[in-house]
């Protein structure tokens, strides 16, 4: 029979579990509560809601250790499609530069043709520094018993954030698409938590193979001991 905390819901691991005093704690929400005479069935869970996914092999893009209750999970950016990037940007910017430096250096140049490149400059200016933290970042995801983090560094980027673990209800992988210039679709995947309010949250996004963000997800939920269930809008290719 399997022990489930009352207050959140979550499995408790037998280790858990102190049978000569009757009391127990959940990791999750650090409940510590009463065994005698107590039944707890299971969460209720419709069987169609219910999946046992196939247990993906761990990439050789993550790097992943467990020490003291805490998973850590490392990874670079980098990959052959910064090496487009950057040689993009050297021409891009090469232009931009030989043509301010005619605009500037002739006295008698039109306005127009320094103003007239500034949406250029910023394609540039974002393009370049994207493709400098293609180089040079990595994220990492840490998940404890009490939170979930994730961190981009070292170049400041957006979607670094902290969870409490007890607000993570489900972690589920979304596909999007795009039209490239040969006519065709590219799909780009995302790791997404459900939480406890309802609310759906982006938590990694840019991920190429849709095995990516699904290991992640099969990983944070084994540690947090979340069951796995469908979530609408997921994708499970």
């Amino acid at each position: 029979m399997k022990l489930f905390c009352p207050k959140c819901g979550r499995p408790i691991p037998v280790e858990d579990v102190n049978l000569a005093t009757a009391l127990a704690r959940c990791r999750a929400c650090n409940n510590l509560f009463n065994l005698s005479g107590m039944v707890s069935p299971p969460p209720p869970i419709s069987p169609s809601s219910e999946r046992n996914a196939p247990i993906l092999p761990v990439s050789r893009r993550f790097h992943m250790t467990e020490f003291a209750g805490t998973l850590n999970i490392h990874w670079r950016w980098f990959n052959a499609t910064y090496l487009f990037l950057a040689i993009f940007c050297v021409a891009w910017d090469s232009f931009l530069i030989f043509w301010y430096s005619m605009a500037f250096g002739d006295h008698h140049a039109p306005w127009i043709m320094k103003v007239f490149p500034i949406g250029h400059v910023a394609i540039g200016v974002c393009l370049t520094y994207a493709t400098l933290c293609g180089f040079l970042n990595a994220t990492t995801l840490t998940v404890s018993h009490d939170a979930l983090s994730v961190r981009h560094r070292p170049l400041p980027w957006a979607g670094n954030r902290t969870l409490p673990a007890t607000s993570i209800r489900q972690l589920h992988c979304e596909r999007s698409g795009s039209r490239s210039r040969s006519g065709g679709t590219v799909y780009s995947y995302g790791l997404f938590a459900t939480l406890t309010d309802g609310q759906k949250l982006k938590l990694l996004g840019g991920f190429t193979e849709s095995a990516d963000p699904r290991l992640l997800e099969q990983k944070i939920e084994s540690h947090l001991r979340i069951p796995n269930r469908r979530v609408a809008g997921e994708f499970r290719g």
